[in-house]
């Protein structure tokens, strides 16, 4: 019996740490990219919210400005929700997704581009963005903890 309750024990611990293990990878954060986009385009604030840690490091940098911002989760996502307000027909071109594993299985970064295009107040707007999103998990979930975007706005 206390075999059978040690198997039981030491599956259960294995079989929780493969899961973790495998939960980001290449294609779980290509994934999350996808879902996080979708949720911008559809102005779904409570899933953007859950996507992001709480102590996510948020970093704009504005080419044609010449100037850095810093922002907290709640001042990022107000950015957004902001956006949603005076935005319409927004796109997101996704190219050159490069994922790198930080910690295996439990952090990691993705860069890419993205051309953001979209109408404001009437007029037709496009900016091209290079981004490094690092990636962890937290209670079993893909989160964003750092955003470093640099844009031509």
């Amino acid at each position: 019996m206390k075999k059978l309750v040690a198997i039981a024990v030491l599956t259960a611990l294995t079989s929780t740490s493969s899961y973790a293990d495998s939960l980001l990878n290449k294609s779980s954060a290509n994934q999350f990219l996808q879902d996080f986009y979708k949720a911008v385009k559809k102005h779904d604030y409570k899933k953007l919210d859950s996507m992001v840690a709480n102590n996510a490091q948020i970093k704009w940098h504005l080419v044609k400005m010449e100037q850095t911002f810093s922002l907290s989760k709640a001042d990022y996502l107000q950015q957004i929700k902001a956006s949603w307000h005076f935005a319409s027909q927004e796109n997101f071109d996704i190219k050159d997704v490069n994922y790198t594993t930080t910690q295996e299985g439990l952090s990691g970064t993705l860069s890419l581009k993205v051309i953001e295009s979209k109408e404001i107040l009437g007029e037709k707007l496009s900016q091209e963005q290079t981004m490094e999103m690092g990636l962890v998990v937290v209670d079993d979930m893909i989160k964003l903890s750092e955003l470093k975007s640099k844009t031509t706005f």
